[in-house]
């Protein structure tokens, strides 16, 4: 049985996977990135150092961004892979996410507000105490970017990361 922290490692490494600068853009997101922050587990639990590495391709014309990385907290690393696709038509991000250790996966849609997005994640079989969606909020700062994840109707983030190249 993977521990819950493990798993919740793996969501929080997932929601990374979506984080372009530009409106309309996924271009700045190729590259290298290391980001530093917090995550707790649940929400009711107190929030941990959490570190991450991520590396990010393009394809399909800068339609399609394909990351894979590694989130950790002292004595837990978890590696991560996904893909986002950006309909430049209708302005729609969708994707996927995946816990390579654990198979654990799940569903990433939404929009771009100007730079930001703004994003829904849905987890597919949600472990014991987990809720099954998360809002997500993308914002440009510096040469990288900053997300804040938010469990539904908990006023303290989930995560709160800034990464950078």
């Amino acid at each position: 049985m993977v521990s819950p922290m493990i798993s919740r490692l793996a969501l929080l490494a997932s929601l990374i996977l979506t984080t372009p600068t530009v409106a309309g853009s996924l271009e700045p997101f190729a590259g290298t990135f290391k980001g530093t922050g917090t995550a707790r587990i649940r929400p009711t639990e107190p929030a941990e150092a959490t570190r991450c590495r991520l590396t990010a391709t393009l394809s399909d014309d800068g339609r399609v961004l394909k990351q894979s990385g590694q989130c950790a907290v002292p004595g837990h690393k978890v590696g991560i892979g996904g893909t986002v696709r950006f309909d430049p038509k209708s302005g729609v991000l969708t994707g996927s996410w995946r816990d390579v250790a654990t198979g654990r996966n799940g569903a990433l849609s939404g929009r771009f507000d100007g730079a930001a997005m703004r994003l829904t994640m849905i987890v597919d079989n949600p472990a014991e105490g987990e809720p099954p969606s998360y809002t997500m909020s993308v914002t440009p700062v510096g040469d990288g970017y900053r997300f804040v994840t938010r469990a539904p109707g908990v006023a303290e983030p989930m995560a709160n990361l800034t990464f950078g190249k």
